[in-house]
């Protein structure tokens, strides 16, 4: 869409996911916005495995991570794309 490859297209819909900061993403949401609706899904993390592997690939060790998404997270960045967020094509 308009030189952009996006995650999902459902109907006139775009959908694009991101699990990364939202910094990186910006430029790419402030041009669909102009012709498309866009919804920024923001995935959280509810559980984490961390793995280990050797250099065949096979696991050395699993454990489950202490790091959880929380809330806070989405808003910590939505401050990179505020201008956006009141936008009527994005939802």
């Amino acid at each position: 869409m308009d030189d952009y490859v996006v995650d999902i297209l459902r109907g006139k819909l775009i959908i694009e996911i991101q699990t990364k900061n939202f910094s990186a993403i910006r430029k790419k949401l402030e041009a669909l916005i102009e012709n498309h609706k866009v919804r920024l899904a923001y995935p959280l993390t509810e559980r984490k495995w961390i793995t280990n592997f050797t250099k065949e690939n096979v696991i050395m060790s699993k454990r489950r991570s202490p790091k959880k998404g929380k809330l806070a997270d989405l808003f910590r960045e939505l401050v990179m794309i505020a201008h956006i967020v009141g936008d009527a094509n994005f939802l």
